[in-house]
């Protein structure tokens, strides 16, 4: 799912016509894929389908605002199921004690 994901976003710098945005988008792309393939913790590939077809509708009808919000909130989402529960800390190495 994350490979195909990745893909999606290249794709759409594609659709652009602008190689420029193409090498930016596929270095960040593939980067995040293997980061994410590697730290990332389970989540579900529907989310992410869901995401993808809103923003293929709003190209489809032609509104950039919508694109632009879809975008920013799918962009949200990926970063925020990405995030991987910080390790618990292992004694007390780092407590301050009070005076």
């Amino acid at each position: 799912s994350i490979r195909l994901a990745t893909e999606f976003h290249i794709l759409l710098a594609h659709m652009t016509n602008s190689p420029i945005l193409v090498r930016y988008v596929s270095e960040v792309a593939y980067r995040c894929c293997l980061t994410l393939s590697l730290y990332s913790r389970p989540h579900s590939t529907e989310c992410a389908i869901n995401e993808h077809r809103a923003i293929i509708s709003a190209l489809a009808g032609g509104d950039e605002a919508r694109v632009m919000e879809l975008m920013h909130h799918h962009l949200d989402s990926v970063a925020s199921r990405a995030l991987v529960a910080p390790a618990p800390r292992r004694g007390r190495e780092f407590a301050i004690s009070p005076r």
